[in-house]
């Protein structure tokens, strides 16, 4: 029993110590990720970019965002891309097709398709809407 006490004694503060060093790498790889397709989402971001960004590989980085924020890392790219869009469309008169373009979207069923599943509406609807 003594044996185990000082087991728990000596190692298991430094596993603590190694925990808060791992969750500390992770909360900096995600808020590296999240500034840089804050700054690039109007570009074509690859897989290869933001894996390249963090210096791991682009199985371990879709493993690890997925892990650590719930969704996949295309999924959060578009919602940034539609996040931006949304507000193009509350704040001027652009055409939706171009603020489509200028905010990442190559694809226009894509664009539907995930807008309607995010905010439950058309992105015509969006721009009807009364203020």
């Amino acid at each position: 029993m003594q044996t185990v006490a000082q087991l728990i004694r000596y190692f298991s503060s430094t596993s603590a110590v190694q925990l808060a060093d791992t969750h500390l790498m992770t909360i900096d790889r995600i808020r590296k990720v999240m500034s840089y397709v804050e700054e690039h989402y109007k570009e074509n971001i690859s897989l290869q970019d933001v894996s390249d960004l963090l210096g791991i590989g682009k199985e371990y980085f879709c493993r690890f965002f997925k892990k650590n924020m719930g969704i996949s890392f295309l999924q959060y790219l578009n919602e940034v891309r539609l996040s931006h869009i949304y507000q193009g469309l509350m704040d001027t008169d652009l055409p939706i097709a171009e603020l489509m373009e200028e905010n990442g979207f190559s694809n226009q069923k894509l664009f539907n398709r995930s807008f309607k599943e995010l905010y439950g509406c058309t992105p015509s609807s969006v721009r009807k809407a009364p203020d």
